[in-house]
């Protein structure tokens, strides 16, 4: 059976005319995948709240004498937390707190103080960590929503950050790493030397002297008298009187 050239051509020009359609469609599927993509990055379970944590302590003081708060907060990662709680409360919006537990994988957890894997836990995704730059330990304000009855989810998942430490999200992000800091020598001599009669600190202060952000080890023999010389230092006027604080927690560590 003998074909034509016209044949030939009509054959020839036939799949591209079909790689043409097959590219349209092509271009169709990306842009609904694209306005999918778009619609599960608009999340509307998260509900706009007040940068509170962006205020000063005056600001946040006098925002909570407006309120009538009248629980003393410990620090200010406590009243920021309460001041944002009443404001979720009253838009409906659903919060959690924890420290946070960062995974080899990347993924983490707001977990309670001093507990692991409990069922209180709230799972903080990597994108969220990578884009808030947080870090091991953070006490991480978040919102929150509960999974799906049925679900392949277990935990609570975060949804946005609201506080990190007490502050804003921009705020934290200008934190330097800790390997990146200076170190700077101690300058300024601590004077222990309290009672005449008391020899123990006037020797430290003439044999080993310490200074202000200076560690020291005390090491001896078995019942050689450490725990007497700690006592020894944590009642001398300068961690009194000065309010040394560092150096009084270091000595009762």
């Amino acid at each position: 059976m003998t074909t034509s050239s016209k044949d030939k051509q009509d054959s020839e020009d036939k799949p591209l005319k079909r790689k043409k359609i097959s590219s349209s469609k092509n271009s169709e599927n990306k842009e609904t995948s694209k306005n999918d993509r778009k619609s599960k990055k608009e999340n509307p379970k998260i509900i706009e709240l007040a940068n509170i944590s962006s205020l000063d302590n005056k600001e946040l003081v006098k925002l909570a004498k407006e309120r009538k708060i009248k629980e003393n907060p410990r620090d200010r990662s406590d009243l920021v937390n309460t001041l944002v709680a009443m404001e979720a409360e009253e838009k409906n919006a659903t919060i959690g707190a924890g420290i946070l537990d960062i995974l080899p994988d990347q993924f983490g957890f707001l977990r309670p103080p001093g507990q692991k894997n409990s069922p209180n836990d709230i799972h903080v995704s990597r994108s969220i960590i990578r884009k808030n730059k947080l870090r091991q330990g953070d006490f991480v304000l978040a919102q929150i929503d509960f999974p799906e009855e049925g679900g392949s989810q277990r935990y609570p998942g975060a949804l946005k950050v609201e506080a990190v430490n007490g502050y804003s999200v921009d705020h934290i992000e200008k934190r330097v790493n800790f390997e990146k800091f200076t170190s700077i020598y101690p300058n300024e001599q601590i004077i222990l030397e309290n009672e005449p009669k008391v020899m123990s600190s006037r020797i430290i202060d003439l044999v080993s002297p310490i200074g202000k952000g200076q560690r020291a080890l005390i090491v001896a023999p078995p019942k050689a008298g450490k725990t007497i010389l700690l006592k020894v230092l944590e009642k001398s006027k300068p961690i009194t009187l000065r309010k040394d604080l560092a150096l009084s927690q270091e000595l009762r560590i």
